[in-house]
């Protein structure tokens, strides 16, 4: 190796001291493992090892049963207010059609089960809408797809 450069195990090894130091500072913050799991983008189970490990090494006080208690409806860890309004704008869509139609007409036009439409109206938080139930909810809406986008994007 010469002087000045590094390895590419060295740079391994400094976004692996990155990656626990960004778990660490989550466990601090009791969040829970599976959300830890999303923002550092590693599988549940490799997740759940390796912050085990962390809270072992640093002596950390963590109750995984306590952080996944926290209040449901919660914002999620890493969404930002504009997606958090996004959400709500596409609550309040679906819940004006759960008040007009039955559940079976929206399932049947948008593919959501009734309790997917449930929790999509409810919850906003529980239900990840796919780009095909957007596509379809607009199309039950009887509004064209750009419409509806500006209108829950804008």
């Amino acid at each position: 190796m010469t002087h000045g450069t590094v390895s590419a195990l060295e740079r391994r090894q400094s976004l692996l001291d990155e990656r626990e130091d960004q778990i660490l500072a989550l466990l601090k913050e009791k969040t829970s493992l599976k959300a830890i799991s999303m923002l550092v983008g590693m599988p549940l189970d490799h997740c759940k090892v390796t912050c085990y490990e962390i809270i072992k090494k640093h002596g950390l006080d963590y109750d995984s049963a306590e952080a996944a208690k926290a209040e449901r409806d919660k914002m999620p860890v890493g969404i930002t207010s504009d997606s958090d309004m996004v959400r709500h704008r596409l609550a309040n869509l679906m819940y004006d059609a759960r008040q007009r139609d039955h559940a079976l007409t929206i399932s049947m036009a948008t593919g959501l089960s009734a309790k997917q439409q449930r929790l999509a109206s409810e919850r906003p938080y529980r239900h990840n809408w796919t780009l095909a139930e957007l596509e379809r909810f607009a199309r039950y809406l009887d509004t064209p797809f750009p419409e509806f986008c500006r209108k829950v994007f804008g």
